[in-house]
C-alpha cells in the first residue's frame, strides 16, 4: 500500500525505497505463488520508474525481459512490452514498433481494451514522425495524428493538454527552433516524464543549441 501511494503521488525515491524494503522482505516468504505475486506487481511499478522518471534504459529493460521471463499474466506483459516500445523510441525504429506491435497484439485479446490500443497505435505514429517514416493510416487513430500524418498545422495544440508536448516537439523539429524545443521539453519534465523530456533534449542537441538542461 506505501508502494502504490508513494508512487500514485509522484514520490518515486520513496517508492523506490519501498520497493527495496519488500524485496529483503520477500527472501523470507516460502510460498512460491506470493513470491511471484508480489515481485510481479513492484517489478510493474518499477520498470515504469527507471524508465520514464530515472532515465535508466539498462535497468528498465532489464525489469521489463525479467517480467517477460516469468509470465505471470498478460497485463504484465503488456506493460513490459510498452516500455521496451518505448525505451527504444529514440533509439531504434524497427525495434520500438515491434514491441509496440507485441503490445497492440495481447490488448487484442480484451474486447474492452480498445483505448488502450488506439492509446499505442497513436504513439506508434509519434514514432513514425519522430523518425521521418510515413504514417500509416491505421495507426492516425486521431484528429492529432492524424494532421501529423498531413503534416498540417499543429500550432492549434500549443496549449492542450495532452497533446501540447508533442506538437512543440514535432514543429520545434521541423523548425528547427530552439524556443518550441525547449517548450516541449519543459512540459515533458512538469509532469516527470524525463524519459520523453530527453527527445526534444536530443533535437536541441543535435542543432547545436548549447545549454545545460
Amino acid at each position: 500500500l506505501q508502494v502504490y501511494y508513494y508512487y500514485l503521488n509522484g514520490h518515486y525515491d520513496l517508492t523506490i525505497y519501498t520497493i527495496d524494503q519488500i524485496n529483503d522482505l520477500l527472501f523470507q516468504v516460502n510460498d512460491p505463488f506470493l513470491k511471484m505475486a508480489y515481485g510481479a506487481r513492484v517489478d510493474e511499478i518499477q520498470v515504469n520508474i527507471y524508465l520514464k522518471q530515472k532515465t535508466e534504459l539498462i535497468q528498465s529493460r532489464k525489469i521489463a525481459n525479467r517480467i517477460l521471463d516469468r509470465n505471470f499474466s498478460t497485463a504484465h506483459n503488456i506493460t513490459a512490452y510498452h516500455i521496451l516500445g518505448l525505451s527504444y523510441f529514440p533509439e531504434s525504429y524497427e525495434q520500438s514498433i515491434s514491441y509496440y506491435l507485441k503490445c497492440i497484439e495481447l490488448y487484442s485479446k480484451f474486447p474492452d481494451r480498445q483505448a488502450e490500443i488506439l492509446e499505442n497505435k497513436e504513439e506508434i505514429s509519434f514514432l513514425q514522425k519522430y523518425w521521418n517514416k510515413s504514417i500509416h493510416d491505421e495507426f492516425a487513430v486521431s484528429e492529432f495524428s492524424l494532421l501529423l500524418k498531413q503534416d498540417g498545422d499543429l500550432s492549434k495544440y500549443y496549449k492542450d493538454e495532452r497533446y501540447h508536448k508533442y506538437a512543440l516537439l514535432f514543429d520545434g523539429i521541423k523548425e528547427s527552433s530552439s524556443e518550441k524545443l525547449l517548450l516541449s521539453h519543459h512540459y515533458f519534465s512538469k509532469s516527470k516524464d524525463y524519459f520523453r523530456a530527453s527527445f526534444p533534449k536530443n533535437e536541441l542537441n543535435r542543432i547545436g543549441f548549447r545549454y545545460t538542461l
